[in-house]
Formats: structure tokens, C-alpha cells, sequence
């Protein structure tokens, strides 16, 4: 099925040159996915067990290998588009947001989607840093969600200019307390700096493998995943690509 953007949000619809420019820039697939300016914010969504900053704002789903989340928005349900493979879910909050905001949150989920046309499992592995304990998490230190605020960074400064970008998260810092140490990350983020996030969700396994071989049994024990992870593999294969996609199965 082509790819499919749908602005059911009249905000969304206005800044469709915007839209355009950006999957340009990103080369989103032709087949396959579908985009979704919603006319809601997400009011059901799980809470996340480290940090619900995001949880109004958007998301991205593999719908083969994790179906969509739930409870997910009530509007996701009249989608016939959601059953594509990848669907990308924008909500009304930053669809009616300032441009460079919008742009910002936008990339930020069509990383993900990339992340997962390069390796369908990486964002399973890096979903078990978000159950981790030992550490004061917040979203931006997950390796996945780095490489997201990265990409958005340096679109948004291909697109607005270096000034306008930064005096964007300077505000934001501003406005925001409870994410000053968030916003303080994405100034710092250096564009030019090469970031391997395979590489880098490796690591983060082997620096918190005990950890994670521990939080990956109490899930099992309580049916709470799909999916074994062979935590051994990622830490002993040097190619951490063929690690990642190798060390994950499907419970059957």
C-alpha cells in the first residue's frame, strides 16, 4: 500500500509545504506507512515508567512486529491507514504548535521509523532501558531517543537557521523546569559528532547487562513481553547490527 499522510488536523494541513519538505529531506518510504495529524491528544496512553514527557505528543509504531499501543487515542480507531506497516501518530497539541516545534517532534518520530527500516528490532532492545532502576532516566538518554533529538536538531537547523534553532531550545529551557536538564542536552548535541546508535545500544546493554538480564526475567515471568532477548549474544558479538537482529526472538 503507498504511503499514506493524513491531515485531520486543519493546523497539520497548513503546514503541508512543511511536511513535505521534511519527508523529502528524511526520504520517507513510498509504500508502507502511514502518517496521522491528529484532531486529539492522547489522554489513554500508559504511562511510561520513567518519564511521560512525550506521551501527549506523538508516536511511532512498527505495526508488524508490536501492533499499535494500548489504549492508543480514540481517533487511531477510524484509521483504515493504521494497518500499514510503520504508522506515525502526531497529536493535535503540536500539530496547532509553532513551526519549529512541530518540525522538531515530526522528525523526531520519523528517526524512529528509520532506526527501524535499518534493524525491525532495535527499538525492541532499547525499550528495556526504559524499566531500568539504577538509573535517574529520562528519555533523551536512551540511545534511540538520542539519535531521534539529533536528526531533529539538525534538520531544524537546515530548515531555520542555527540562530533561530537554538534560541528555540533556549526558550523552551526556559519555559520548561521540570526538562531543563533535557533542553541543557539538546544544546549541547554537536551535529557534526558521528553517533552509531547500534553501537551505542550495545554498550548501554553491556554497562547494564545484569541489570537488564534481571528486568528481562520478571517481564517474562509476568507475560509482559513478546519477545526473548538474548542479552549474552548482544554483549559477545562484535557486530553490533547483526547482534542486535540475531539476539532477538519472537515468544511463541
Amino acid at each position: 500500500m503507498n504511503t499514506q499522510i493524513i491531515y485531520n488536523n486543519k493546523n497539520a494541513e497548513k503546514k503541508k509545504a512543511l511536511v513535505e519538505e521534511i519527508n523529502g529531506l528524511m526520504g520517507i518510504p513510498s509504500s508502507g506507512l502511514c502518517v496521522l495529524f491528529a484532531t486529539e491528544d492522547n489522554f489513554n496512553n500508559p504511562s511510561k515508567p520513567y518519564d511521560d514527557y512525550y506521551s501527549k505528543q506523538g508516536f511511532y509504531m512498527n505495526v508488524d512486529i508490536d501492533g499499535l499501543p494500548h489504549p492508543w487515542p480514540d481517533e487511531v480507531n477510524g484509521i483504515p491507514g493504521r494497518f500499514r506497516k510503520h504508522f506515525i501518530w502526531i497529536s493535535k497539541r503540536i500539530c496547532a504548535d509553532d513551526k519549529i516545534h512541530f518540525t522538531w517532534i515530526y522528525i523526531h518520530e520519523l528517526q524512529h521509523l528509520k532506526q527501524s527500516l535499518n534493524n525491525p528490532f532495535l527499538l525492541i532492545v532499547a525499550s528495556l532501558f526504559e524499566h531500568l532502576s539504577c538509573w535517574n532516566v529520562r528519555e533523551v538518554d536512551i540511545p534511540t531517543e538520542y539519535d531521534c533529538e539529533r536528526k531533529a536538531k539538525e534538520l531544524a537547523i537546515g530548515i531555520f537557521g542555527e540562530k533561530e534553532c537554538i534560541s528555540y531550545l533556549s526558550r523552551m529551557k526556559s519555559a520548561d523546569a521540570a526538562n531543563d536538564r533535557r533542553y541543557s542536552k539538546l544544546l549541547a548535541i554537536n551535529i557534526m559528532e558521528e553517533f552509531d546508535v547500534e553501537r551505542a545500544v550495545q554498550q548501554h546493554v553491556l554497562m547494564n547487562k545484569a541489570d537488564l538480564l534481571d528486568i528481562q526475567k520478571k517481564m517474562c515471568d509476568l507475560s509482559y513481553t513478546k519477545w526473548n532477548i538474548d542479552i549474552e549474544k548482544i554483549c559477545s558479538l562484535e557486530n553490533a547490527h547483526e547482534a542486535i537482529i540475531s539476539a532477538v526472538k519472537k515468544i511463541m
